[in-house]
Order: C-alpha cells, then structure tokens, then sequence
C-alpha cells in the first residue's frame, strides 16, 4: 500500500508516494538552509535540496580520498553507486537524482545515517522517487 504525500508546504510542487505510513512512520523535516529531509521507517532516508549538478557528484566520487566508489548505474539524472573502504571492511550503497520540478532542479539523495544500506534499500528509494508528480501551478 501507498500513501500520496503532498510536499508543497515545504515549498517543492509535488507530490511522492511513500509505503504506507501505518506500517513505517513518516517523518518530514525542513531544514533552515533549504533541505526537505524525509524519513521512512528506519531504512529509508532521503533529501530534496535546491540545485544539483551530476558531473561535480561524480568529480567528487572520484576524488574521494576515504572510499572507493563505483557507479552500479548511470542515467542522465540518476546514479546509484557503492562506496567501499580500500581495505574492504565497509561498504555504503548510495544515490544521487537531480529532479526537476516546474523548472527548478532539486539534488535528491539518499541521507547517509551511518547505517549502511544494501543496494535493495537504495533501490526501492529510487523507486519511490520515480513517484513524483508535479503538482501543475497555475501562472499567477
């Protein structure tokens, strides 16, 4: 089961579906800086922020100096990727979307909690992000 959520109030003109809300407590944070975190149950966590830009996220992977990342899946807006300590002990699945929304590109990505998520975790987000409608606003 899905539950619409409605994200205007926090000022991106969409909505997204999110598993039901009865079985996995949704929370919705807006940040001071802009940030619209969202938290489902315990494994999923994800933030829309103003922006984004997919060549300096990957410039960023590269150099990373603490992990090495790889890219499990590239579309035009979307990675999925897998960052591991070189010495193999952690691995954390991530992913980064730029969404845009009547024009304005929002960076959407997984929050890292310090929990690592499997790639099935990173996947279903994704998934949920594939939900968002945007709300169609009518020119003042």
């Amino acid at each position: 089961d899905k539950v619409s959520i409605d994200l205007s109030q926090y000022g991106i003109e969409a909505t997204i579906d999110v598993p039901d809300t009865t079985k996995l407590p949704l929370v919705l944070e807006a940040m001071d800086y802009g940030e619209l975190t969202v938290h489902i149950g315990d494994k999923y966590h994800f933030s829309f922020i103003e922006g984004g830009d997919m060549n300096l996220k990957k410039s960023d992977l590269e150099s990373d100096l603490l992990f090495v990342s790889t890219i499990l899946e590239e579309k035009p807006n979307l990675i999925i990727y897998k960052s591991d300590l070189p010495d193999g002990s952690i691995t954390y699945h991530h992913f980064y979307s730029i969404v845009n929304i009547n024009g304005v590109d929002f960076e959407v990505s997984d929050i890292n909690t310090g929990d690592s998520l499997s790639e099935e975790n990173i996947r279903k987000m994704v998934e949920i992000l594939n939900t968002i409608k945007v709300i169609k606003t009518i020119p003042s």
